[in-house]
């Protein structure tokens, strides 16, 4: 993928995207773990808007979610880091647990801190798959 000078405008794009709130609900890292552990069956979808495969991973899923009618929980990495937040080691080592070692990141849960993940995928044929048998799931 082309990161040059498109890239302000790939970002932008991104952004938009992630600002849609009828597909994306923006959470924090502590609201991320909370979740893990509510007992609540969750979506997330954890990714960067300067990350390369993120850019070019975020418009399949939000048409793929559109066209689903769903939200899930957006953690955007980059606003984390960028934060004051005091969680950032613990960010490191809950992300080490849960084998997150590259983005972008789909995962599903219970809130049982057991969770599934989605593979990363650029084909637009896996995302889909993926999310329609955790929704049948969630059911």
């Amino acid at each position: 993928m082309n990161m040059g000078g498109d890239n302000d405008d790939m970002i932008n794009n991104y952004h938009k995207l992630t600002s849609d709130t009828t597909t994306f609900h923006e959470i924090s890292y502590a609201e991320f773990y909370e979740k893990m552990n509510s007992g609540e069956d969750s979506i997330f979808y954890i990714g960067k808007p300067t990350c390369p495969v993120c850019i070019e991973f975020l418009p399949m899923l939000h048409e793929i979610l559109r066209s689903k009618n769903m939200c899930i929980d957006y953690l955007d990495m980059d606003n984390f880091f960028e934060s004051k937040s005091p969680d950032k080691l613990n960010c490191i080592d809950f992300f080490q647990t849960l084998n997150i070692f590259r983005l972008p990141a789909l995962i599903s849960t219970h809130g049982d801190m057991t969770y599934k993940r989605l593979p990363i995928y650029t084909m637009k044929t896996p995302i889909n798959a993926w999310i329609t048998a955790i929704n049948d799931e969630f059911k």
